[in-house]
């Protein structure tokens, strides 16, 4: 099993790009995957305080920084770019294993 954190694995991935070996990858934005490891750490580890009339919330970090503001169709356009960026990786997953 793998040590590497994601984005180690990130890193591998861009090199691999850049070699005959990756033409399965070819499709993978590293962008993307950058991108919504960021928005997903920030949604796991920052906590949440919600303004109950808007719907709102903002991110705070653990030295009571706030972050960023998200409402609830930020966090779902998050999810989504998630789901997409995943459904890349599982195509680039079945061509080596079909390779």
């Amino acid at each position: 099993m793998s040590r590497a954190n994601f984005s180690q694995r990130v890193r591998v991935l861009d090199l691999l790009k850049h070699t005959t070996e990756g033409t399965g990858i070819a499709d993978v934005s590293i962008a993307d995957l950058r991108g919504v490891a960021e928005e997903r750490n920030m949604l796991a580890y920052a906590h949440f305080e919600q303004n109950p009339f808007s719907g709102e919330y903002w991110l705070v970090n653990g030295k009571g920084k706030t972050v960023q503001q998200y409402t609830a169709a930020r966090i779902d356009s998050v999810a989504s770019r998630i789901a997409k960026v995943w459904m890349t990786l599982r195509h680039a997953e079945a061509f080596y294993d079909f390779h």
